[in-house]
């Protein structure tokens, strides 16, 4: 079973500045309103990560609701997402 339901098609979206982590579904809707001018239930996956790139949170709409991934680095810096 696959994580969030991807194809080649699905646009992914940085919100590049840092984001308070403590947000969940509607502060980060907001952001993705506000920020981004994206519709979070495009189907679209959307990326944030906090101010010391630790942590990692994908928000995903599949048609049935949203969902949250969350990724911790417990030893610092995630390595693949240096953009943030």
């Amino acid at each position: 079973m696959a994580l969030f339901a991807l194809t080649a098609a699905t646009r992914i979206y940085l919100y590049r500045a840092p984001c308070d982590m403590r947000k969940s579904f509607d502060g980060l809707c907001g952001l993705i309103r506000s920020e981004l001018g994206a519709d979070p239930l495009s189907g679209s996956l959307f990326v944030f990560c906090n101010r010391r790139r630790s942590m990692i949170k994908f928000l995903y709409w599949d048609r049935d609701g949203f969902a949250i991934y969350v990724e911790i680095s417990i030893n610092g810096v995630m390595p693949s997402f240096r953009l943030c």
